[in-house]
């Protein structure tokens, strides 16, 4: 077989996510929300806050269990049990579906960290009080998006359609949980986990602080 006969299949199998893309730098595994799904969670946004609501954390880096790798790019819906804050950051606990919980790496409780407030950072919801959870409003009770690897950087909501962006993933661009520069700096990764690239617990040091 040519070489051209070769990148036509390869080409084909991608297509069919048979043989997906390999995707560079992966930060973290998770469920990416749609847009319009992240709009309803920012109805829960305090005045003045710096909404986040764009993904629940699987756990960290790529899929690594090939048992694993045939959801990715699969729709699921995410159960609101309540709602957490402090004077940092505030999130809602998520319940997971049956198919997604033997894979949650996550620490402590699966949850969207919905926003900031001043000096906060999204990996501040990992903190949150999970015993004393206000109501949410029915509207936003569940909320939809797909499992995707997600890259350093990249903070593109999850798009309704074939499963072909569980490994090839939207630019950045309008489509993005935010624009601002700090958010967008190269080499961020999951911003619910501290930066590992600082000695200590971090508390004093940079920590990653994408949406």
């Amino acid at each position: 077989m040519n070489n051209e006969m070769k990148m036509l299949m390869e080409g084909w199998r991608r297509f069919l996510n048979e043989d997906p893309a390999p995707k560079k730098n992966v930060s973290y595994t998770g469920v990416v929300l749609y847009e319009d799904q992240s709009s309803m969670l920012k109805t829960l946004v305090p005045e003045g806050w710096k909404p986040v609501c764009h993904h629940m954390t699987l756990h960290m880096g790529p899929v690594k269990n090939e048992d694993e790798r045939p959801l990715l790019g699969v729709e699921y819906a995410l159960t609101v049990e309540g709602f957490a804050e402090n004077d940092k950051v505030c999130a809602v606990k998520v319940t997971l579906p049956d198919e997604l919980s033997s894979y949650y790496k996550g620490k402590g409780t699966a949850h969207i960290t919905i926003a900031t407030g001043e000096g906060g950072k999204p990996f501040d919801s990992n903190n949150l009080d999970w015993l004393s959870l206000k109501d949410v409003p029915a509207s936003v009770s569940n909320v939809t998006g797909k499992l995707l690897e997600v890259e350093q950087g990249d903070n593109s909501f999850a798009t309704h359609g074939v499963n072909e962006e569980a490994e090839l993933r939207l630019p950045k661009g309008p489509n993005s949980a935010s624009n601002d520069e700090d958010d967008l700096e190269e080499g961020h990764q999951d911003p619910d986990e501290p930066n590992p690239n600082h000695e200590g617990d971090g508390d004093g040091g940079e920590r990653w602080d994408t949406p």
